[in-house]
């Protein structure tokens, strides 16, 4: 009835069943035309869009940073990090430091190791990413919890989106500071700070043909002897990448490669059993009087066998970044190179009873064409004068960090510390030989810490 009713409509309207069917096929072609110019319209898109995404340059982690040294200051009592490029101020987070059982200990460190997946291998295999180790004892700075006080167990958590960034941008070497209060960097000028050694060529050690480069440690000779750190001092230098103990983080780093063997003029040549013996020296003319026979033009001269050359034997010139520690303790000043001592030497500090602080001053920029270096200084406030810390976050259990005892003395500011130390020259120069941006001194009432040894530079512990 109901399909009666429609086609006696369709018939009384004009329609016919073949009208009908030429509606609906024009109805579907119309359709398929315009998802087919949809589609192709997408398609041309998503080529604009990719295209446009071609000539935008990446994000920059932190934006444009100034050229220069980074640098990153860790406030305990603040719970916060400061990151500083070229001695300028680019970004703060937020902090975790360890507790009063575990504490985060204070003064001067650089990241030794990274390491994008570390997981602790005593706190059941806890992430700890995007790591950057501090020292082979087991402090770094990785991703964590931050609860708003501090709660680790000695490491310095940080925040994902903080530490992620950081991850893109440091190197071994960067300089960390780590102290109750927040010191700030600020740019230091004085006559007794290195600067580039503009050595003219015709100083520089002769190179004999065949023999290759040689480290400058073998042909300088000092005026007075020069001790390598390693040898002076064994206790102290000694390997602390494996600790007695098990620890949080420790891991060792590669093993050194066995040397390379070339060949010299200083060992004796190796000949197989089918060579032909070497002919015997000739006798010099100095010895006989007469004048040395000369050669037939014409007679080819034998080729001489390069002789073997073992460079275990020959000291091995270090290379990257200065790093110079000034210990009053110790009245020594200590050297090291891409993380190598290279030697230390005593020193002479004017009024020993009064102290020097511990001011970190570190080389940002050559300028004047070569011949200066510009400077900046952080100097750590005196204990005595850091607040304590509130290490539970609550005002019913507030719990603080107890404030390390002094004796009273105010510490030298940075200049009046580098003006009661005298270097020895030779010191001074053989350091502005190997001077380059990003080098450190450092000036301290402590000692090498225990935490100094292989593949670190000077770690300065101040409590």
């Amino acid at each position: 009835m109901e399909n009666a009713v429609g086609a006696d409509f369709m018939t009384r309207a004009g329609f016919g069943w073949t009208s009908w069917r030429r509606v609906l096929a024009s109805g579907v072609a119309l359709a398929f035309i315009a998802g087919f110019v949809g589609s192709a319209d997408a398609a041309r898109y998503s080529r604009t869009q990719t295209a446009k995404k071609r000539d935008v340059p990446a994000k920059l982690p932190f934006g444009e940073l100034p050229k220069g040294p980074l640098q990153m200051v860790v406030s305990i009592g603040g719970q916060h990090v400061t990151l500083y490029a070229n001695g300028q101020r680019i970004e703060q987070a937020r902090v975790s430091t360890g507790t009063p059982g575990h504490p985060t200990p204070l003064g001067v460190f650089s990241v030794i190791e990274k390491d994008r997946w570390h997981r602790s291998n005593l706190y059941d295999s806890a992430p700890m990413f995007y790591m950057h180790r501090l020292t082979w004892s087991g402090v770094a700075m990785h991703e964590g919890v931050l609860p708003g006080y501090a709660a680790s167990h000695g490491c310095i958590r940080m925040p994902t989106g903080f530490v992620s960034r950081l991850w893109q941008i440091t190197k071994l070497g960067v300089r960390v500071v780590i102290a109750r209060n927040d010191p700030v960097p600020y740019e230091f000028d004085h006559p007794k700070l290195f600067n580039p050694s503009l050595r003219p060529v015709a100083q520089l050690p002769s190179v004999e043909p065949g023999t290759g480069l040689r480290s400058t440690l073998a042909t300088a000779a000092p005026a007075r002897p020069v001790v390598l750190a390693q040898a002076d001092e064994p206790a102290r230098m000694t390997d602390a990448v494996e600790p007695a103990q098990p620890t949080a983080q420790s891991e060792a780093p590669a093993a050194t490669p066995p040397a390379e063997v070339e060949t010299t003029a200083a060992t004796p040549p190796v000949q197989s059993a089918d060579a032909p013996a070497a002919a015997p020296a000739a006798t010099p003319a100095a010895e006989t009087g007469a004048e040395p026979e000369k050669r037939d033009p014409t007679e080819a001269e034998p080729r001489k066998p390069l002789p073997p050359r073992n460079r275990a034997g020959e000291p091995v010139k270090p290379s990257g970044q200065v790093a110079v520690f000034v210990s009053k303790r110790e009245k020594k000043i200590f050297v090291r190179q891409g993380f190598q001592p290279v030697f230390d030497m005593p020193i002479e500090i004017a009024n020993p009873e009064q102290p020097l602080g511990t001011h970190v001053f570190t080389a940002m920029e050559i300028k004047d064409g070569g011949g200066r270096m510009r400077w900046n200084a952080i100097s750590m406030p005196a204990e005595h004068s850091a607040r304590p810390i509130d290490v539970r976050g609550g005002k019913k259990s507030r719990n603080v960090e107890p404030v390390a005892a002094h004796d009273g003395k105010a510490p030298s500011t940075a200049a009046e510390a580098l003006n009661r130390i005298t270097l020895p020259p030779e010191a001074v120069q053989r350091i502005s030989e190997m001077l380059t941006p990003g080098s450190s001194l450092v000036v301290s009432d402590h000692g090498l810490g225990r935490e100094t040894g292989r593949y670190t530079e000077f770690i300065v512990l101040t409590q």
